[in-house]
């Protein structure tokens, strides 16, 4: 199995995992994307996966609700990605009114779903730690009876100052917004071209081959 090296996608994910030992993402977008099965409601893996899927989604609120941010900077990071998640929401709409499709059925895949597989869970009292292949992809902690994705662990590995995370994460909602635009004007000829726009607008640019 392909393991992801780098995650440099975006977001605090992506300077997280920017250090870790999986291979580089490749092309956000996929031609036919379908969401990941779901793991088990409210396990450490469900969280994970709910994470990372709300940028697809458009869910703020699912997204913030699955990480913890304590103090000022982390907070800003979380309503960032809030942001970025609300304008993926805005351009989905978009989709559902240009193209009269329902929004289930509009196919927006930030992340690649094969990211998901071949995932475990290794729970130790309060800390949790989402595995790949046996290694570590995302600790979690319990929080009040919540499993919860810490943002300070994520920035701390991902060798970003806050500045530059707030500036990628602003950047996605320029491009997500213009893509937005696109779609009200009449770019594209049908909702699947949209959706992959609106795929491949999220990430930065900082992407390579896997």
């Amino acid at each position: 199995m392909r393991k992801f090296r780098n995650l440099t996608v975006m977001l605090v994910v992506a300077f997280v995992v920017a250090a870790s030992p999986f291979g580089r993402l490749s092309s956000a977008a996929e031609d036919q994307p379908v969401k990941p099965e779901a793991p088990r409601a409210g396990s450490p893996r469900a969280v994970m996966v709910t994470f990372f899927q709300s940028f697809s989604d458009g869910n703020a609120k699912a997204l913030r609700e699955a990480v913890l941010a304590d103090g000022d900077d982390e907070r800003k990071v979380a309503d960032g990605m809030e942001d970025v998640a609300t304008a993926v929401a805005a351009a989905r709409k978009a989709i559902v009114s240009k193209f009269n499709v329902r929004d289930q059925d509009v196919k927006v895949q930030v992340f690649p779903v094969e990211m998901f597989n071949g995932m475990t869970e290794k729970v130790e009292a309060d800390t949790a730690t989402v595995m790949q292949e046996g290694e570590p992809f995302v600790v979690l902690k319990k929080v009040n009876g919540a499993w919860k994705i810490p943002l300070g662990e994520l920035l701390k590995k991902g060798g970003k100052t806050i500045d530059q995370t707030m500036t990628d994460l602003h950047e996605s909602i320029q491009r997500v917004g213009q893509v937005t635009s696109e779609i009200e004007s009449g770019k594209f000829t049908n909702a699947e071209e949209a959706a992959k726009a609106i795929s491949e607008a999220v990430p930065t640019q900082e992407k390579s081959g896997v």
